[in-house]
């Protein structure tokens, strides 16, 4: 489950493209913010999900994209990411997502929620120093509005480029 990004917004996040050792970068296509991974499903589980997340009750909201950062936050990089400030829709959105989950049978999430959206995921690590001067030079990043009316079921297929991403339900908030 994600929220999707506006194309302006995606268009942003591509001009922060650039020439890091080892960085893969997210494709367009692929840019968006996770609520939860679920992972293989069966069909019942599927329906389950969708009446689930149907059921789900925040009302719109809006926020902005704001610095970049890494994970993990010190040490051998292995995502590049652009975050956001603390909003308390998103928040109960995930927290009820994550319920929906759950009560569908999926595991608890294997860690806290940190929103954000992956730029580029490292196959070598980069200099530290490299590293370091794009997150400084990025730093004061902010994307235009993302207005948030609604969240969307994804699935994702794993191909030896890229996952391919389709969307399978969508949920308006209210």
């Amino acid at each position: 489950m994600a929220v999707g990004l506006p194309e302006t917004v995606k268009a942003q996040l591509m001009h922060l493209r650039s020439n890091i050792t080892g960085a893969k970068w997210v494709g367009r296509e692929q840019v968006h913010l996770t609520l939860r991974f679920i992972g293989n499903a069966t069909e019942e589980q599927k329906t389950q999900l969708e009446a689930g997340l149907a059921a789900i009750k925040v009302a719109p909201f809006s926020f902005h994209l704001e610095s970049v950062g890494q994970f993990p936050p010190k040490g051998k990089a292995r995502v590049l990411w652009v975050g956001l400030r603390r909003v308390d829709a998103l928040n109960q959105l995930q927290t009820q997502v994550e319920a929906v989950a759950i009560s569908c049978g999926f595991e608890h999430a294997d860690h806290p929620f940190s929103p954000h959206i992956t730029l580029a995921r490292f196959r070598a690590v980069p200099a530290s120093a490299e590293l370091e001067r794009y997150i400084q030079e990025h730093s004061a990043f902010k994307s235009e509005l993302i207005k948030v009316e609604q969240f969307i079921l994804y699935a994702s297929l794993l191909t030896q480029s890229d996952p391919v991403y389709t969307a399978l339900a969508r949920f308006p908030l209210a």
